[in-house]
């Protein structure tokens, strides 16, 4: 996997995606995740599908402690990773890989995204839960594989929330193991579907679980 620090371009687009269909608190909360300068106007003029200017999130940084945090978090992963996909691997059947991926490393946000080979995650967090957020992330891309091998999309609103279930509960179990003192919170938003499909975790396979819990929600 490369790490690297994060391009303009795709933190405006996390933050854009995040603030538009993700963030559901009040303004005032938001500082609790995001370190750029916007004001409530421009947080409304967002929500509604204004872009995110550079002026908006460029900022003095310190880039030598960043590259020095980057280089030991890497360091930490790399140690860790084996074992990690090793553990999914036995509980899921999913062969993850972190060939072609790269992780870009965001000193604005305390939050996580995902593309088709790409990872953004925050180190302004703890480093076991920076390593928390990058395996959810990463599971994220080979499990929504899965789901297609196993011809189950459905494009389905609860789609999102199960899929959230999903790496929720694995995150879960691989915690005594790998961070044993991070917090794993459940959003509010998918506790419904939760409530329906959590379950069958314990009781089937992975494959099985996919499958009994979309003709659960169907």
């Amino acid at each position: 996997m490369k790490f690297q620090i994060i391009p303009i371009e795709i933190l405006k687009e996390n933050l854009h995606d995040f603030l538009r269909f993700h963030y559901h608190n009040n303004f005032e909360d938001l500082k609790n995740f995001i370190d750029i300068d916007l004001s409530q106007k421009r947080f409304e003029e967002i929500k509604q599908g204004s872009e995110i200017y550079n002026s908006e999130i460029k900022k003095n940084l310190n880039f030598d402690k960043i590259n020095i945090k980057m280089s030991n978090f890497k360091k930490t992963w790399e140690k860790f990773e084996k074992n990690i996909f090793f553990s999914i691997l036995k509980r899921t059947g999913i062969r993850l890989s972190s060939n072609k991926m790269t992780c870009y490393i965001d000193p604005f946000t305390k939050l996580g995204f995902y593309g088709d080979y790409s990872i953004s995650i925050s180190l302004k967090l703890p480093v076991a839960d920076s390593m928390m957020i990058l395996t959810h992330e990463l599971f994220h891309i080979f499990y929504w594989k899965k789901v297609e091998e196993l011809n189950l999309l459905s494009n389905k609103k609860w789609e999102w929330a199960l899929s959230e279930v999903a790496v929720y509960l694995l995150m879960k179990e691989l915690k005594p193991f790998f961070w044993p003192r991070v917090r794993i919170n459940l959003y509010p938003e998918i506790k419904n579907v939760y409530d329906k499909i959590s379950h069958l975790w314990n009781e089937e396979t992975f494959d099985n679980f996919l499958i009994k819990s979309y003709n659960e929600l169907r």
